[in-house]
């Protein structure tokens, strides 16, 4: 099921990062901000924003880390043919 261009798994996954971020980021606001509207709002605010930055964050340094340990194996491979190129046929 697709709502809004996602799956209904990024919206799971965007849920179980925002419930840390939520209590971490008004146990930090609790701080600094006196009136508790206030901070209410930006508390809210600050983890509708950060989630799905922290969501593409960590989908990012997934894929990078596959990608260089694909890489990793195939730079040995080169390695033992006395070849320092790469090509792109033996990345793909």
């Amino acid at each position: 099921m697709i709502i809004l261009g996602l799956s209904l798994e990024a919206y799971v996954i965007n849920l179980i990062i925002g419930i840390p971020v939520f209590f971490i980021l008004r146990w930090t606001f609790r701080k600094w901000i006196k009136k508790e509207k206030i901070r209410k709002i930006v508390n809210w605010i600050s983890t509708i924003i950060a989630t799905p930055i922290i969501y593409i964050g960590l989908n990012t340094f997934g894929f990078l880390y596959l990608i260089l340990i694909r890489q990793s194996g195939i730079l040995i491979k080169k390695r033992d043919m006395n070849c320092p190129m790469i090509s792109l046929k033996a990345i793909f």
